[in-house]
C-alpha cells in the first residue's frame, strides 16, 4: 500500500468512505488545489501521476488474482462470457447484473469500505469497479 495518495479535489477521491478506508490503511491522502495563475498545470501533474499508479495497480492486481479471477468469471451467465469487454461496458443486462443487484453489492460492502456505487456507476470507471468488486468478494472467500 502507498503512504500517501494525492489527487485533485474531485468528490470521488475526497468522500468520506474514501477517507476512512485511507485513515484504517494510515495512507495520508493529499489535493491539488487549483492555483488561479495556472489552474490546470497542477491538476494534469497530479492526473499523469494517479494514471500511472492506477494502471500499475490494476496491472498487479489482475497478475496477483489472476486464478482466482479465472475462477469467478466462470461463474457469470453465459451471456456475458461471451462479450467483448467494449460490449460489456456498454450492455445494460452485464452492468445491471454487477452494479445493482443487491447481493453483490451488500457483499462487496458488508466490510469495512463502502463506496458511493452511484460516483462509480460512470462507464469510465467501470473496469475499475470490477476490480474492485472482484477483491471485496475474493477477500471474503
Amino acid at each position: 500500500m502507498p503512504s500517501i495518495i494525492h489527487s485533485d479535489q474531485n468528490p470521488i477521491y475526497v468522500c468520506t468512505p474514501i477517507q476512512k478506508w485511507a485513515h484504517k490503511h494510515q495512507i495520508k491522502l493529499s489535493t491539488t488545489a487549483p492555483r488561479v495563475e495556472e489552474p490546470r498545470l497542477p491538476n494534469q501533474v497530479a492526473e499523469s501521476i494517479n494514471a500511472a499508479i492506477k494502471d500499475q495497480f490494476i496491472k498487479l492486481v489482475l497478475k496477483s488474482n489472476s486464478f482466482a479471477f479465472k475462477q469467478w468469471r466462470k461463474t457469470w451467465p453465459d451471456p456475458f462470457k461471451k462479450l467483448r469487454i467494449q460490449n460489456k461496458i456498454k450492455n445494460p443486462t452485464f452492468r445491471s447484473f454487477f452494479f445493482e443487484l443487491m447481493h453483490l453489492i451488500k457483499k462487496a460492502t458488508q466490510n469495512h469500505f463502502s463506496p458511493n456505487f452511484a460516483a462509480f456507476k460512470k462507464k469510465k470507471s467501470t473496469p475499475i469497479l470490477l476490480i474492485f468488486l472482484f477483491l471485496r468478494v475474493a477477500n471474503m472467500q
